[in-house]
């Protein structure tokens, strides 16, 4: 029983400091440390730590399981370029030179 508590504390504290992620984002972004630009641009890379943070965090050898929480975090990731898009300042226009 103690194992099973173990397991399911840790995938279920887990998972919430992940949903978290949007969060994380948007406080980067109003930092400009981030930009949708510079997250869309290493997607790529993103994918592949997820799916290995997936893989290494999920609870045993159930690839059905590392699948749907490899699928949650990049909709996490996708949702988190949503939202520094959102918050990135816009560029200020510059006024036009009078003649």
């Amino acid at each position: 029983m103690a194992d099973y508590l173990d397991l399911l504390l840790g995938t279920v504290l887990l998972t919430g400091v992940l949903f978290e992620l949007p969060v994380l984002f948007f406080f980067l972004a109003r930092l400009r440390l981030v930009t949708a630009g510079w997250m869309l641009r290493y997607w790529r890379h993103a994918t592949v730590s997820i799916v290995i943070f997936s893989a290494f965090f999920t609870p045993g050898d159930v690839v059905a399981t590392t699948i749907f929480f490899t699928t949650v975090l990049l909709a996490l990731y996708f949702v988190s370029v949503v939202v520094v898009w959102l918050v990135q300042p816009t560029p200020r226009e510059e006024p036009a030179a009078r003649s």
